[in-house]
Formats: C-alpha cells, structure tokens, sequence
C-alpha cells in the first residue's frame, strides 16, 4: 500500500500491518512503545504490532524524538553534544547514587536556560486500530466512497486521497453529487467514457471553465483557445451525454448559456452523431431562447405573472420564486394576482 494512503489511514487512527508477521517479543515492545511514547492504545490487531510502527507513528505526529529521550524533553537538553550527555548521565549518577540528593529537580550542567515547563505526560490517549493491508484498502475504499458523498467541495487532502485511490484500485461511485468534483476527476483522469454518468450536459461548462480557467489560468472570459487534446475531452463529454437514451439532458438549462455554447460548438467544431444531437445544435445555433428565464420574462412581459410563478417554481424550485417575489409582487394588478403568486412560495 502506498505511503499516501497510510498516512491518510492514520487520521482515521488506522495503522497497516506489514506484509511480514512480526514476533510476539517484538509486537509486544512496540505496543508498549507506543503507548508511552505517543499516548497510542491499540485496541485491534495488536498481534500485528511491529517496530516500524513506531517511526511511522513519530513521523506522523511530528514527534522526532531521539531515542535516549522520552516525550516532550526539552529541546535545550536535545541539542546537547554526546560528550556532553555522557558527562551528565555520569554527573547524576554519582551525585544522585553517591550524595542520594533527591531536593532538587535536576538539569543539565551544560544548559543556558533550564527552567522547565509542564512535561507533556498527561496527554489524552488516542485508540488505534492495527489492519492487514486487505483490510486497510476495504477501509480506504469505505473512506473514499464516503467522501465522494459529499455535495460540497473537497479539500486538497481529501481530493488527492481520492484521485490516487480511483487511480491505484479503478474504484468508481454510483454518483458524485459535488459536480465540481465530478469535473475536476474527470479531467485528471481523463475518461470521459467513465466520468460523463456523472455528469448533465449542462454541466459541460463547468469542464470548459475548470479547464480554462484553472488549468490554463486564464482571466480573460472572452478568450477560449483549448488544446487539441482538451477539445477531444470536451466532444467525448458531448457524445457521451447523448448516447446514454435514459439520461436526463437538462437541454432547457443549456439555453440559459446559449451564447457560451454556440462559442463552444463553433471552437471544438462539434460534430452531432445522433439525432438528438443534432436537434440540439440546430436549436442552439438557431438563435431562439427556450431557456426557463426567457419564458419567465415572456409571461412578465405579458403580465402573466401567476404563470410566470409557476414556471420558475416548476422548474427551478420555490426558493428561485423567493429570490423573485419583490419583481413578481411589483407586477400584481390585484389580490387574486398576489394570492396566486404566493401560492407557489413554500
């Protein structure tokens, strides 16, 4: 299992056993180096306890503490030459075994500063869980799928852990409810074929923006000027959305970027392989607006404004009428008017 991957299994107070079974002596010394050292209680697996546990552990806790001292020594002490430490541990021993002074708090004889602050010995005890490493990939998985779950943005972290994943074990969700995510996958991964379920063909955008905006880092929203390679991506997403028969298109949300995708169209020089493609393109490049908004603003305009309501309501959500109410309320010519408007509000 790779580095990455352990390191993530340990925020999840996981450790991976090695490949190797390691002695009882051994697993036994580790387990109790562990809980001294780093506060670690082993409560699963403890037969799987091997030395190079407890290096792991300090890497990752941050805690590189030379062997002869114990957990939260003070640094003045560590930065002492050998020399130095050999004279102190013979210094105490004689003192303390020759003279048996046991009044004062003893400190290095070499050190500057020695005041002392709280050592950190009462820390609070953290419970791990030791796992084969068949184990630790059915947890990474669980882990992963968990995180794809999410309708909100992943951090860095969590992003990587779950590209590497996809990319090392070829694990894939039923769904990916974060499209920012879907679309940041599928770029990377660069299988559409595989990332495109994840996807609505209006989503295709958003690819466009990421790839032009964060992978080409360009601020200019007029320009789009995509490499060969992009715009094959780009036509595979198309396609692929209007292969799949039983997949919702949300062609009407496509109208509300007309423009953006008439630009789009003309710069990947899409070519419609299916009917319905091709029925798409020749709406799109037609010029007519059959977007939810432009049906919206026909009725205001006709001053329909209970069915300009409903359609933003059907099609959109209530809390799109909310976002409206004061410019559908504005147009009411009377109460039966506002009680219809308000009928939509829920």
């Amino acid at each position: 299992m790779k580095d990455l991957f352990k390191e993530y299994l340990f925020t999840k107070h996981v450790l991976v056993a090695p490949s190797f079974k390691p002695n009882e002596e051994n697993s036994f010394n580790t387990l109790v180096a562990l809980a001294n050292k780093f506060a670690i209680k082993i409560t699963k697996g403890m037969e799987l306890a091997s030395h190079e546990m407890i290096e792991f552990a300090a890497k990752q806790l941050g805690e590189y503490v030379p062997a002869p001292f114990y957990r939260g020594f003070p640094n003045s002490v560590r930065e002492l030459t050998e020399d130095q430490l050999l004279f102190d541990q013979l210094f105490h021993y004689i003192e303390t075994y020759g003279y048996g002074n046991f009044d004062e708090v003893g400190h290095s004889v070499f050190e500057k500063d020695f005041e002392r602050l709280a050592f950190e010995e009462d820390v609070k005890q953290k419970e791990f869980e030791i796992l084969t490493e068949e184990e630790a990939t059915d947890r990474l998985h669980r882990a992963v799928l968990d995180l794809l779950e999410s309708s909100r943005p992943l951090s860095e972290n969590d992003y990587n852990i779950v590209l590497e994943t996809m990319r090392s074990y070829m694990m894939f969700p039923k769904t990916i409810p974060c499209k920012q995510t879907a679309v940041r996958l599928l770029y990377e991964m660069k299988s559409a074929l595989r990332f495109s379920r994840y996807l609505n063909l209006a989503d295709v955008i958003k690819l466009v923006d990421y790839i032009n905006y964060k992978v080409y880092d360009n601020e200019n929203l007029k320009k789009l000027n995509l490499k060969n390679k992009d715009r094959k991506l780009i036509t595979e997403v198309i396609d692929a959305c209007f292969a799949d028969k039983q997949k919702a298109r949300n062609t009407r949300e496509c109208f509300e970027k007309r423009k953006i995708w008439c630009g789009l169209l003309h710069h990947i020089h899409y070519q419609p392989k299916t009917n319905d493609a091709r029925q798409f393109v020749a709406m799109i490049r037609s010029g007519e607006n059959t977007s939810v908004y432009s049906r919206f603003e026909s009725e205001m305009a006709a001053d329909n404004v209970v069915e300009a309501a409903r359609i933003l309501a059907q099609e959109k959500g209530s809390s799109v009428v909310i976002r409206n109410l004061n410019y559908l309320l504005s147009r009411c010519r009377n109460e039966d008017d506002v009680k219809g408007v308000l009928s939509w509000v829920k």
